[in-house]
Protein backbone atom coordinates (compact mmCIF):
# COMPACT_ATOMS: atom_id res chain seq x y z
CA UNK A 1 0.00 0.00 0.00
CA UNK A 2 1.57 3.05 -1.10
CA UNK A 3 1.30 6.22 1.89
CA UNK A 4 -0.91 8.15 -0.36
CA UNK A 5 -3.54 5.34 -0.59
CA UNK A 6 -3.74 5.62 3.39
CA UNK A 7 -3.07 8.91 4.95
CA UNK A 8 -3.59 9.73 8.87
CA UNK A 9 -5.60 12.40 10.32
CA UNK A 10 -3.52 14.53 10.19
CA UNK A 11 -2.63 14.31 6.71
CA UNK A 12 -4.27 17.76 5.22
CA UNK A 13 -3.47 16.44 1.40
CA UNK A 14 -6.71 13.92 0.93
CA UNK A 15 -9.99 15.49 1.82
CA UNK A 16 -12.67 14.77 2.76
CA UNK A 17 -11.97 11.16 4.58
CA UNK A 18 -13.22 8.80 6.99
CA UNK A 19 -11.08 7.80 10.20
CA UNK A 20 -10.94 5.42 12.75
CA UNK A 21 -9.59 6.78 15.81
CA UNK A 22 -7.25 4.14 17.51
CA UNK A 23 -7.02 4.79 21.04
CA UNK A 24 -5.70 2.14 23.82
CA UNK A 25 -7.51 2.65 26.95
CA UNK A 26 -5.14 0.37 29.11
CA UNK A 27 -2.14 2.48 28.50
CA UNK A 28 -1.58 4.74 31.79
CA UNK A 29 -0.71 7.55 29.23
CA UNK A 30 -3.81 8.16 27.25
CA UNK A 31 -2.83 11.28 25.82
CA UNK A 32 -0.17 9.02 23.66
CA UNK A 33 -3.07 7.88 21.59
CA UNK A 34 -5.45 11.39 21.73
CA UNK A 35 -3.91 11.89 18.05
CA UNK A 36 -3.55 8.45 16.48
CA UNK A 37 -5.99 7.55 13.69
CA UNK A 38 -6.34 5.87 10.52
CA UNK A 39 -8.27 7.20 7.48
CA UNK A 40 -9.36 6.12 4.28
CA UNK A 41 -10.72 8.22 1.65
CA UNK A 42 -14.67 9.50 1.55
CA UNK A 43 -15.61 7.03 -1.13
CA UNK A 44 -13.84 4.16 0.16
CA UNK A 45 -16.47 0.87 0.23
CA UNK A 46 -13.77 -0.19 3.15
CA UNK A 47 -15.01 0.15 7.18
CA UNK A 48 -12.01 0.31 9.66
CA UNK A 49 -12.59 -0.93 12.56
CA UNK A 50 -10.16 -0.54 15.82
CA UNK A 51 -10.22 -3.39 18.62
CA UNK A 52 -8.13 -3.23 22.00
CA UNK A 53 -9.36 -6.33 23.00
CA UNK A 54 -8.65 -9.40 20.65
CA UNK A 55 -10.17 -9.79 16.89
CA UNK A 56 -13.92 -9.16 16.01
CA UNK A 57 -15.56 -11.95 15.17
CA UNK A 58 -16.71 -12.51 11.70
CA UNK A 59 -14.77 -9.90 10.44
CA UNK A 60 -11.23 -9.48 8.73
CA UNK A 61 -9.02 -8.58 11.08
CA UNK A 62 -4.76 -8.06 11.32
CA UNK A 63 -3.09 -8.37 14.56
CA UNK A 64 -1.23 -5.18 15.13
CA UNK A 65 2.57 -6.55 17.28
CA UNK A 66 5.48 -4.92 18.13
CA UNK A 67 7.52 -7.61 20.42
CA UNK A 68 9.49 -4.16 22.16
CA UNK A 69 5.87 -2.79 23.45
CA UNK A 70 4.18 -3.66 26.41
CA UNK A 71 1.80 -6.81 27.13
CA UNK A 72 -0.89 -4.22 26.86
CA UNK A 73 -0.50 -4.16 23.66
CA UNK A 74 -0.61 -7.89 22.43
CA UNK A 75 -4.77 -7.71 21.94
CA UNK A 76 -4.83 -4.73 19.36
CA UNK A 77 -6.27 -5.24 15.76
CA UNK A 78 -7.01 -2.94 12.96
CA UNK A 79 -10.02 -4.65 11.69
CA UNK A 80 -12.37 -3.96 8.13
CA UNK A 81 -15.57 -4.76 6.14
CA UNK A 82 -16.03 -4.46 2.36
CA UNK A 83 -20.12 -2.69 2.56
CA UNK A 84 -21.74 -2.53 -0.85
Amino acid sequence: MRREDCPTANDNSITPRKCVWLPEPHDPRPSVWADNALCLPLHSKIELIWSWCGPIPNISCVHLYDAEAPAIFNDNFICWKENQ
